[in-house]
């Protein structure tokens, strides 16, 4: 793409024509391969599964009888709609969890900015109980959008708060990709470091595992991180990182996560992008020069799903559909 784009410039240039080259909005895709790694790259890898135990993040074995991850996982994604059981008293938890970090985030955002910083967090707080309120008593069914990955492999949703899809699942953790080793590279090992906060409202992902020897279910997120940020409720990068601990049984991913990367707007009423949040979180585990960082074996970029918008978007924002996935060791 750059090589023919330079062909057709420089004779437009050569002619008095200026021409605009296209940047390139992402990295190209990183294809898994035999490479060995160098001796740094081995001391490096090395050092790293030192901190690590230091820190008490240890990464986990393969469960008994499997044999961990496949050569090449299959990047194939299908989207549909399936119907989850769910019911008022389930969704009511769920409110009063989600309300506990709306409250919390609105009184840090007062705190930080001043009377009325708060305005669009309890903006949000009045949706989600009005859609609580609409829903019937008892069992019924939420209509829930699922991604499923490689032959018989892994299944999740988008990321939900306790009425509502607000946030699209896009960069996908595995191999070696346990949400705890994955909110720990963040914050601690990748190129572009992330902060862990508190400054956000709880969001589950529904993932099915009864195929991996678990169970199907919903699962809170077990961290959210942030980067380029300020002070709660000031813009900022925003990531909520998902794992509910099964392992793919079918042995192509291993240990997997997902997450929500977005951009939150001044007073976190909204979401106002998140193609280039999804690629900064990815790129966080590139090492700026010549490919992946040690601990990582390859970076996918895929298309997930069909373009939409989600509720947690500024203004029907609609988002592309292209998500990644970041293959560890």
């Amino acid at each position: 793409m750059r090589i023919l784009s330079l062909l057709i410039a420089l004779p437009l240039a050569l002619l008095g024509v200026s021409v605009a080259l296209p940047l390139l909005a992402f990295a190209a895709p990183v294809s898994p391969s035999a490479r060995p790694l160098t001796p740094l790259e081995v001391g490096a890898l090395a050092n790293l599964e030192h901190q690590r135990q230091q820190a008490g993040v240890i990464a986990p074995a393969a469960p008994n009888g499997l044999s961990g991850v496949a050569p090449i996982p299959q990047y194939v994604v299908s989207e549909r709609a399936v119907r989850v059981r769910t019911s008022k008293d389930e969704r009511r938890q769920f409110f009063q969890t989600s309300l506990n970090s709306l409250l919390a985030e609105a009184g840090q955002s007062v705190a930080n900015l001043g009377p009325g910083a708060d305005a669009g967090v309890m903006a949000r707080v009045g949706e989600e109980r009005r859609q609580l309120d609409a829903f019937p008593e008892g069992e019924f069914d939420l209509d829930v959008t699922a991604h499923h990955a490689g032959m018989q492999s892994i299944d999740w949703s988008n990321a939900w708060n306790s009425t509502q899809e607000l946030d699209p699942v896009r960069v996908i953790f595995h191999g070696n990709g346990s949400g705890s080793y994955v909110n720990w590279l963040l914050q601690n090992s990748t190129r572009r470091l992330w902060s862990f906060t508190n400054c956000g409202t709880t969001q589950w992902v529904y993932t099915w595992d009864a195929q991996h020897g678990g169970t199907d279910g919903w699962g809170q997120m077990i961290s959210q991180l942030e980067w380029d940020n300020g002070l709660c409720g000031t813009a900022r990068y925003h990531v909520r990182l998902f794992d509910r601990g099964y392992y793919d049984s079918h042995g192509s991913y291993g240990w997997w996560s997902t997450s929500s990367p977005h951009h939150d707007n001044a007073g976190h009423t909204c979401a106002d992008e998140w193609e280039n949040s999804q690629w900064y979180l990815a790129d966080s585990f590139y090492d700026g020069c010549c490919g992946p960082l040690p601990f990582v074996i390859a970076i996918t970029r895929i298309n997930i799903a069909a373009p939409k918008s989600f509720a947690g978007g500024c203004g029907g924002l609609v988002e592309d559909g292209w998500g990644w996935f970041v293959w560890l060791r």
